[in-house]
């Protein structure tokens, strides 16, 4: 039997927590934080397979933000009132996986919470194969650069953060190079 899927929701208003957590958890093992402080670092601390954030209109972007801001690998579906085109866009520009009215009935969340589980395991798949080496299965050059990329903009945002790099090499590793070509080696 499969497992079911693991979600956090992050609602601050208890009335439509529990409502959420009722119409999810027959398909899914649900989460529900009313704090996004909370919520965000519950995140960080646990695998999900969805974050379900309900967020105001106001509140959306700084919202989203922190509960990515926390590195998770979880994909974030965005609830909010009503339909701005715009906020959206800058949600999704963000990393919100999709957005979808606060509105909308248990079989369109059900249905948008599947995609965007499929979507995000796809993606991630997908990723992971261009950032391992085909032989051995270890991180390659740009997954190397990704990270120290990712280390040094975290870096930028947090005093007293250093990144440490270092760099081996390996003797008489360039025969292998010449031999065999650069793509082998």
């Amino acid at each position: 039997m499969q497992e079911k899927p693991r979600i956090l929701v992050v609602e601050e208003r208890e009335e439509r927590g529990l409502h959420l957590e009722g119409v999810l958890a027959s398909d899914h093992e649900v989460v529900w934080k009313k704090d996004v402080v909370e919520g965000a670092a519950h995140l960080a601390e646990n695998d999900f397979d969805l974050c379900l954030l309900c967020s105001t209109a106001e509140e959306a972007l700084d919202f989203l933000q922190i509960v990515l801001y926390v590195g998770s690998d979880s994909p974030v579906l965005m609830l909010l009132p009503g339909e701005d085109p715009a906020l959206v866009e800058k949600c999704l520009g963000i990393g919100a996986i999709d957005v979808l009215d606060q509105g909308a009935d248990a079989a369109a969340l059900g249905r948008a919470i599947r995609y965007a589980i499929v979507r995000h395991s796809a993606v991630w798949r997908q990723e992971l194969s261009l950032m391992r080496d085909k032989l051995t299965g270890l991180p390659n050059f740009p997954a190397f650069r990704r990270w120290l990329s990712d280390a040094l903009e975290d870096a930028s945002k947090v005093r007293n953060y250093e990144v440490g790099v270092m760099h081996l090499g390996l003797d008489a590793f360039s025969v292998v190079n010449s031999g065999l070509g650069h793509s082998a080696g």
